[in-house]
């Protein structure tokens, strides 16, 4: 993303992320995963509990799941939907694609 000019911050856990959307930096897209290790620990649902609470601080950007965790028929892709992911993928292909549908990577 880096190589089509976008600005990208990378933040390592959800209290890392929440601090910079704090700031109120205009975000064209979030993408998070789903699991991850935070402090030594694995929150086998990160991507949904910080999906959560971006949108309970009134984030209203795109916000992507992207992981390998779960296949298509996943019941957790509606889970993430409910939490107010806009799209979840585990593809890169349709990442990518997603990007370029919200005008952030050239057609």
């Amino acid at each position: 993303m880096k190589r089509n000019g976008i600005r990208v911050d990378l933040a390592r856990t959800t209290d890392e992320a929440l601090t910079l959307l704090d700031k109120r930096r205009p975000y064209g897209v979030i993408v998070s995963d789903w699991g991850r290790t935070e402090k030594g620990t694995r929150i086998s649902d990160a991507g949904r509990r910080f999906t959560e609470s971006a949108r309970e601080r009134g984030i209203d950007a795109p916000i992507i799941i992207y992981t390998s965790m779960f296949g298509p028929a996943d019941t957790r892709h509606e889970e993430a939907r409910q939490a107010g992911a806009t799209f979840v993928t585990g593809s890169t292909t349709q990442l990518l694609g997603e990007l370029t549908t919200l005008g952030l990577l050239p057609a």
